[in-house]
């Protein structure tokens, strides 16, 4: 099967169509679904995961120079990419089991250019699904919402929102029990909404460092049912119910 790669072009006219222009395209082997797609801010490196694939699972395409290489993972599941597609993060679509039982690793960091495994393993104990969100520009970080599973077979599964950390090999857990998690991609922010004590609270996070960013809490008696961030982080846009229903735009460089 193949995959091609289009660039949409905007015409400069609001009457002109939108022109699409193929800029590359992948062979890749069997017909196994592509269910996990990542690519690098400057568009350069894709990475790509099929499921259930025995051949070429996951493939790692330089655009430009039009070749990719395969990267020979079992379990083909999701795939992400830092934003200068310096590295590669795989996590497995099954978990893994050893003679003690579930082990704990989430995932693998893998030298993007070259297919290596970096030999950083991130760890999730309990961990039934989970998302790698975002990663900080410089792959020194990286973000993601998991569910944990109980102590218990019968105790709920509990979402949680995990910073890991790639140099010091470890992790924090920055929220849990939220409704929603969003990413503002360009400045590396990640939001929950609904976590703690007051559920219409949408809290922030930098991804590089961890630190917290003041929250963002609308005029009591409205209640926030979705919201979203702008790619670049300037902005986060709500959708209200209550007194203020309808939809809120907040500045956050202004407070506002």
């Amino acid at each position: 099967s193949m995959l091609d790669l289009y660039e949409l072009r905007t015409p400069s006219r609001p009457t002109d169509p939108i022109r699409a222009e193929r800029r590359a395209s992948i062979r890749l082997g069997g017909t196994n679904a592509v269910t996990s797609v990542s690519e690098s801010r400057d568009g350069r490196m894709l990475a790509l995961a099929r499921s259930g694939a025995s051949q070429d699972p996951v493939v790692l395409a330089d655009l430009p120079a039009g070749t990719h290489r395969i990267l020979a993972v079992p379990h083909a599941g999701l795939v992400a990419l830092t934003p200068d597609g310096a590295r590669l993060f795989h996590r497995p679509s099954a978990p893994t089991f050893s003679t003690q039982g579930y082990n704990d690793i989430f995932g693998s960091l893998y030298d993007a250019k070259t297919g290596q495994e970096i030999g950083r393993k991130l760890t999730a104990a309990r961990a039934r699904t989970g998302d790698v969100g975002l990663m900080a520009a410089n792959g020194s970080a990286m973000v993601g919402a998991i569910d944990l599973e109980g102590a218990s077979l019968s105790a709920p599964v509990t979402p949680i929102l995990r910073r890991w950390d790639l140099a010091k090999q470890s992790h924090t857990d920055l929220a849990s029990d939220f409704r929603s998690v969003r990413y503002g991609e360009a400045a590396g922010l990640v939001a929950v909404g609904g976590a703690g004590v007051s559920r219409d609270t949408i809290r922030l996070w930098a991804v590089a460092d961890g630190r917290e960013l003041p929250s963002v809490t609308p005029d009591i008696g409205s209640a926030v049912l979705d919201f979203r961030l702008s790619p670049d982080g300037k902005r986060l846009a709500a959708l209200l119910a209550g007194r203020d229903a309808g939809v809120v735009l907040w500045d956050l460089e202004r407070r506002r």
